[in-house]
């Protein structure tokens, strides 16, 4: 591409949940084509599996600037760190990429195909306007992984919506599935 500024790449990777964009200006070209050229000849060698390139110990770009990750035409490139786990209950999943035209009703009718929820909510701007996420919360973990495994990628109105563990959702990690599911079934039920 080219702007006011000169010629420049940008690279973006896309995926679950975030986006991340690396834009190389021209005189960053030759510095990049190094790092790239070093990883091939490094993954030609090695047997490429999660998180290879970090292993390996190959320079990535970074995702917030270019020519060395903003390190200038003589910096160092930074190595991607990998991100450990966050702690949640099992049991609330983040439903993002959602049509803005969803209502908390039509969600949890689909969700409830896969076990009993404690709470469905469409989040919403203060205007009333949908935000295009939401929160869902089963009674059952198990539930809950069922649900990520066949509705991430799940297409919705034209939309492929996004499934995950929430990470806000981890208030009651303790807690005996079981008897609070049993609890909650009897009480529907009676």
């Amino acid at each position: 591409r080219e702007n006011s500024r000169g010629r420049f790449i940008k690279i973006a990777e896309v995926n679950r949940h975030n986006r991340s964009t690396v834009i190389v200006p021209e005189s960053g070209w030759s510095n990049m084509r190094a790092i790239l050229d070093e990883f091939i000849a490094k993954s030609e060698d090695t047997p490429m599996t999660l998180g290879a390139g970090a292993a390996m110990g190959v320079a990535t770009m970074g995702t917030g600037g270019a020519a060395g990750a903003r390190g200038g035409a003589g910096g160092k490139p930074k190595v991607k760190a990998e991100q450990p786990p966050v702690p949640t209950s099992g049991k609330q999943l983040w439903v993002e990429n959602l049509p803005y035209t969803t209502e908390t009703g039509s969600l949890r009718s689909l969700f409830a195909v896969y076990g009993d929820l404690e709470s469905c909510e469409v989040l919403k701007w203060r205007s009333g306007r949908s935000r295009g996420t939401a929160t869902v919360r089963f009674l059952r973990k198990a539930d809950a992984a069922s649900a990520i495994d066949d509705l991430d990628g799940f297409e919705l109105g034209g939309r492929n919506i996004h499934v995950r563990y929430d990470r806000f959702g981890n208030d009651d990690e303790d807690a005996d599935d079981d008897a609070a599911a049993t609890a909650a079934a009897a009480a529907t039920a009676g």
